[in-house]
């Protein structure tokens, strides 16, 4: 795994995750819990797509937890994390908005960036 992804992991659970389940034992987390945990990222202005990442990270975490016998069930395998909008996904601009963009920045000392 690289550094830059390991560090957006730990960001992630050590920010949003563990203080909104941190409390609770492995073994006791209820699918209700990780609802609160999402509902409160999407209150705080997260996009969904942010709080579906999240929702993966624990996810993962969990499966683990299941194979090596700490946890019975992975209840985030039966929440439904926030579906990403067609918004949130990025969109490719096309070849007249290339070439405004081209246009726009040729005189600018940056232009090539």
């Amino acid at each position: 795994m690289r550094r830059r992804k390991l560090e957006s992991y730990e960001s992630a659970l050590r920010k949003h995750l563990i203080p909104g389940i941190g409390r609770q034992r492995m073994d006791r987390l209820r699918p209700e819990h990780l609802d609160q945990v999402y509902t409160a990222l999407l209150d705080a202005g997260y996009s969904p797509a942010s709080v579906l990442r999240h929702h993966r990270i624990l996810s993962r975490a969990l499966t683990v937890a299941v194979q090596r016998g700490h946890v019975p069930r992975n209840v985030a395998a039966v929440v439904d994390p926030p579906a990403q909008r067609a918004s949130d996904i990025a969109t490719a601009l096309s070849p007249g908005e290339v070439r405004a963009v081209l246009e726009a920045t040729a005189t600018a000392r940056n232009s090539a960036r």
